[in-house]
């Protein structure tokens, strides 16, 4: 009795470290959406329309989530600071826009990742937005082709607003 217990404690051990390490990056996703970006880099006149609207839209209405911009590249190619162009609008037609420059060894405001040949960094742009019908978000280069060269998408990503933050929004 006591050798086939033994195996037995041995496994559940293992499958509840398993489970435990499976479960700590558990940000709530409600909307993540990316569009791909050629081969030879992001082309200064492609701009990029996003509508951030949570799968759930019943739970969307009123509720605050945490906007983060996302760009991945081949971890093949070498990153450099990138301008950016970006406008945000309301559900009231009310535009805001800036540039913004995303800077790789920015460590205060860039959270990079690199993961299967994929670096990603992540810049939160609104850490409590209030999602509204109607709203949009533009994204374009403001850099020559060749500055983005390696980069394989860029995307939007809302998670909950409570959900532990590990960098500092940028003051759009």
């Amino acid at each position: 009795m006591n050798r086939c217990l033994s195996p037995l404690v041995w496994l559940t051990v293992t499958l509840m470290a398993l489970l435990s390490a499976a479960c700590t990056d558990s940000d709530t996703v409600p909307y993540s959406h990316f569009e791909q970006v050629g081969s030879d880099g992001w082309d200064p006149l492609d701009i990029l329309v996003f509508e951030p609207w949570p799968a759930d839209s019943a739970a969307a209405a009123g509720s605050v989530y945490r906007m983060d911009l996302v760009m991945r590249y081949s971890s093949r190619f070498r990153t450099a600071d990138l301008p950016v162009a970006l406008t945000i609008e309301d559900e009231n037609g009310i535009v805001r826009a800036d540039t913004i420059v995303i800077r790789p060894a920015d460590s205060k405001n860039v959270e990079t990742r690199q993961r299967y040949g994929v670096r990603e960094m992540r810049m939160t742009l609104d850490p409590q937005l209030r999602l509204h019908d109607g709203f949009a978000v533009t994204v374009s280069p403001l850099a020559a082709r060749e500055q983005t060269r390696g980069m394989l998408n860029v995307g939007i990503i809302l998670t909950d607003s409570h959900a532990p933050q590990r960098r500092s929004p940028v003051r759009f």
